[in-house]
Protein backbone atom coordinates (compact mmCIF):
# COMPACT_ATOMS: atom_id res chain seq x y z
CA UNK A 1 0.00 0.00 0.00
CA UNK A 2 0.91 3.36 -0.90
CA UNK A 3 0.74 6.51 1.07
CA UNK A 4 0.37 9.83 -1.02
CA UNK A 5 0.68 13.35 1.63
CA UNK A 6 -1.48 15.93 -0.87
CA UNK A 7 -1.15 19.03 1.24
CA UNK A 8 -3.88 21.41 1.18
CA UNK A 9 -4.07 24.53 -0.42
CA UNK A 10 -6.27 27.15 -1.66
CA UNK A 11 -6.26 28.99 -4.92
CA UNK A 12 -6.79 32.37 -5.06
CA UNK A 13 -7.55 34.64 -7.87
CA UNK A 14 -7.67 38.23 -8.72
CA UNK A 15 -11.08 39.23 -9.41
CA UNK A 16 -9.53 42.24 -12.32
CA UNK A 17 -7.75 40.00 -14.51
CA UNK A 18 -7.70 36.27 -13.35
CA UNK A 19 -4.10 35.37 -12.82
CA UNK A 20 -4.19 32.91 -10.05
CA UNK A 21 -1.66 32.57 -6.99
CA UNK A 22 -1.75 28.88 -5.19
CA UNK A 23 -1.08 29.45 -1.12
CA UNK A 24 -1.39 27.70 1.81
CA UNK A 25 -4.02 29.49 3.67
CA UNK A 26 -6.98 31.92 3.26
CA UNK A 27 -4.96 35.00 3.86
CA UNK A 28 -4.54 38.20 1.31
CA UNK A 29 -0.99 37.64 -0.60
CA UNK A 30 1.51 39.32 0.06
CA UNK A 31 1.69 42.32 -1.92
CA UNK A 32 -2.35 41.89 -2.94
CA UNK A 33 -4.93 44.23 -2.41
CA UNK A 34 -8.11 43.71 -0.83
CA UNK A 35 -10.66 46.07 -0.94
CA UNK A 36 -14.34 46.00 0.66
CA UNK A 37 -17.08 48.46 -0.87
CA UNK A 38 -19.49 48.76 1.80
CA UNK A 39 -22.91 49.63 0.52
CA UNK A 40 -26.71 48.87 0.83
CA UNK A 41 -29.21 47.25 -2.22
CA UNK A 42 -32.13 49.77 -2.24
CA UNK A 43 -35.96 48.97 -3.43
CA UNK A 44 -38.16 50.87 -6.04
CA UNK A 45 -38.10 53.73 -3.50
CA UNK A 46 -34.75 53.79 -2.25
CA UNK A 47 -34.83 52.60 1.15
CA UNK A 48 -31.94 50.20 2.04
CA UNK A 49 -32.97 46.62 2.07
CA UNK A 50 -30.28 44.26 2.16
CA UNK A 51 -25.98 44.81 2.36
CA UNK A 52 -24.58 44.85 -1.32
CA UNK A 53 -21.21 45.15 -0.18
CA UNK A 54 -18.13 44.14 -2.41
CA UNK A 55 -15.34 42.23 -1.46
CA UNK A 56 -12.51 42.54 -4.19
CA UNK A 57 -8.93 40.49 -4.16
CA UNK A 58 -6.64 41.96 -6.79
CA UNK A 59 -3.07 41.18 -7.76
CA UNK A 60 -0.27 43.95 -7.05
CA UNK A 61 -0.49 45.31 -10.73
CA UNK A 62 -4.48 45.31 -10.65
CA UNK A 63 -4.19 46.45 -7.00
CA UNK A 64 -2.28 49.27 -7.69
CA UNK A 65 -4.24 50.66 -10.92
CA UNK A 66 -7.19 50.45 -9.04
CA UNK A 67 -5.65 52.88 -6.16
CA UNK A 68 -3.97 54.75 -8.87
CA UNK A 69 -7.79 55.41 -9.98
CA UNK A 70 -9.09 56.21 -6.71
CA UNK A 71 -6.31 58.68 -5.83
CA UNK A 72 -6.57 60.31 -9.11
CA UNK A 73 -10.54 60.90 -8.84
CA UNK A 74 -10.09 62.09 -5.02
CA UNK A 75 -7.68 64.91 -6.85
CA UNK A 76 -9.95 65.48 -9.27
CA UNK A 77 -12.85 66.12 -6.80
CA UNK A 78 -10.94 68.06 -4.50
CA UNK A 79 -9.71 70.83 -7.29
CA UNK A 80 -13.42 70.97 -9.24
CA UNK A 81 -15.15 71.43 -5.70
CA UNK A 82 -17.79 73.83 -5.46
CA UNK A 83 -16.62 75.40 -1.77
CA UNK A 84 -16.32 79.16 -2.09
CA UNK A 85 -12.13 80.38 -3.23
CA UNK A 86 -10.59 81.33 -0.25
CA UNK A 87 -11.20 84.98 0.35
CA UNK A 88 -7.73 86.82 1.01
CA UNK A 89 -7.19 89.19 3.75
CA UNK A 90 -7.54 92.92 2.68
CA UNK A 91 -9.72 92.41 -0.22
Amino acid sequence: MAIKDIKQHWIVACDCCGVEKTQAGTYRPSKWVGIKVAQDALDYSGAAVADASVDLMLCAECGSRVVDAINAGFNARRTTSHAPAPVKEGE
